[in-house]
């Protein structure tokens, strides 16, 4: 082979390659940011540590979202619990095949281990006020399928998960494809989060 067509063979393998993109097999999240809502009960934040792996080019680690020293929000509403503006880039996608948010509930405390029914990685409303949580509560109590509907990712089972301080709870938040325009999932879900009562 002669050195010109040595060179012109990498030139086009140069062209090649410089044309693959090396991004990660999982298209974009949906959304920026997202709030975990737990729904249960006795999930306090004295009682229980929630934890989410980071996903794997984020480092693949637990990471604490909920301290006992940081406020939890909606948990005025019975069983319900949220941790809002969470990043779904850091979370969302940990498998090139599958897309999902890891989730952890360690029980600090085992005088109230608490149950888990559901979990929703809804489009993040910032603050959640005493009327958005009241609204979530009943969102999640009576119309369950529009609340999964709208959320990027849930974990939602027929009977609640008893929890226990022997071993942490470890499951899956599956997230669907969706193929939706930056923007629409956030702004369809504040319109029924935050609608006027009529």
């Amino acid at each position: 082979m002669t050195l010109r067509r040595v060179l012109l063979l990498g030139g086009v393998l140069l062209a090649v390659l410089g044309a693959v993109s090396w991004a990660p097999a999982q298209p974009d999240p949906p959304v920026e940011r997202f709030d975990l809502v737990l729904f249960g009960s006795n999930l306090g934040p004295a009682s229980h540590r929630v934890a989410l792996r980071t996903n794997p080019w984020r480092g693949g680690e637990w990471a604490t979202v909920a301290p006992a020293d940081r406020p939890a929000q909606c948990t005025a509403q019975p069983g319900l619990r949220a941790v809002p503006n969470l990043s779904a880039a850091r979370y969302l996608g940990q498998d090139i095949r599958e897309n999902y948010i890891a989730l952890r509930v360690t029980v600090t405390r085992a005088a109230a281990p608490g149950t888990l029914r559901a979990a929703y990685a809804v489009p993040s409303a910032d603050t959640l006020d005493a009327g958005a949580c009241e609204r979530l509560a009943t969102l999640i109590a009576e119309d369950p399928a529009m609340v999964r509907r709208h959320s990027i990712a849930t974990y939602v089972r027929p009977r609640p998960v008893q929890l226990s301080a022997e071993a942490p709870f470890i499951e899956h938040l599956e997230a669907p494809v969706r193929h939706r325009k930056p923007g629409v999932m956030e702004v369809e879900w504040l319109e029924i989060l935050f609608a006027e009562e009529e």
